[in-house]
């Protein structure tokens, strides 16, 4: 982040405090432009994006979020309360959460959308928001109105294509609708999330994604934590669930981030120690059209590593 948008951070974290007066909860609004009249519907975007390469479809994603080419439902974020006792004094975080995984669309059509890290962090960076810890993921489950099965899709070279997201999308509004499940209640049991750890910061032969979760109904994960894949890599299970930066401790305003590295309260949001390294993941450059990260070679290379 630029010294200029640091400095504006900072102030905007002090007008928050001053108007806030001790409130415990964050804004609950992504910034976001009124979605376009003319936008892509999810069923477009599937046909638009099925020819493009990886780093071409992220950015084309990038520019329709900036846009404002996202559903009404997810605008509105959902408050978690998570209490814990740290350094033998109780502490209460308030943070709030997108209440389902990333989509694109309208209310009546959109897309759920697997990305990179790179992809969804630069995504993060325009929203304000981060990914979620293990510990968040499990935090968030916990307080879901609704936890569906999951569905996996049998291990394939496609499970990396366009189609077969959008195929497993359809399975999850097809469970979501017999079970009568409304839009903008929080939801999980439906994708593995792209999460950040400390371990993303080990010196390593290549970068790499980290993914946790998808809880069955009683809270067994079927993904424990991983960085098998590298950074490049994404699956139709990936989802990415945006995180406020704003938080509220014991009644406090404080940025997520500060509390990820804090030597106390990261007990709060972690269960991997303290973010002492960072806790954030590159962004991409910009793609050129003669990317074929999603050429059938890659595939078959990403599939033999799933």
């Amino acid at each position: 982040m630029s010294g200029i948008r640091c400095v504006r951070r900072f102030w905007m974290v002090v007008l928050w405090s001053l108007v806030l007066g001790g409130s415990a909860t964050p804004p609950t609004q992504l910034r976001l432009p009124v979605r376009p009249a003319n936008a892509l519907t999810g069923t477009q975007l599937r046909d638009a994006l099925t020819s493009l390469s990886r780093e071409e479809r992220e950015a084309f994603l990038y520019e329709e979020l900036v846009k404002g080419n996202v559903p009404e439902f997810l605008r509105t974020l959902f408050v978690v309360k998570h209490s814990a006792t740290v350094a033998g004094h109780l502490h209460t975080i308030v943070f709030v959460v997108s209440p389902d995984y990333l989509a694109f669309g309208s209310d009546a059509d959109f897309f759920r959308m697997p990305m990179t890290p790179g992809g969804a962090q630069r995504i993060c960076d325009y929203l304000d928001c981060s990914l979620p810890t293990r510990k968040l993921v499990d935090i968030i489950w916990e307080n879901s109105e609704w936890k569906l099965t999951p569905q996996p899709i049998p291990p394939s070279p496609e499970m990396v294509s366009v189609d077969t997201f959008y195929a497993h999308h359809t399975m999850i509004e097809k469970q979501r609708s017999e079970l009568g499940v409304p839009l903008g209640h929080l939801l999980s049991g439906i994708k593995k999330d792209v999460v950040i750890t400390p371990q993303l910061f080990v010196p390593r032969d290549k970068p790499r994604v980290a993914i946790y979760g998808w809880h069955y109904p009683k809270g067994t994960p079927i993904q424990p934590l991983s960085l098998v894949h590298e950074a490049s890599y994404v699956d139709y299970s990936h989802g990415i669930r945006l995180i406020a930066n704003d938080v509220v401790v014991d009644g406090t305003p404080m940025r997520l981030q500060d509390v990820l590295s804090h030597p106390q309260l990261w007990a709060l949001v972690s269960d991997e120690g303290a973010f002492v390294s960072g806790c954030r993941y590159p962004t991409p450059s910009v793609p050129t059209k003669s990317a074929t990260s999603n050429s059938s070679t890659t595939r078959e290379r990403e599939y033999l590593n799933w």
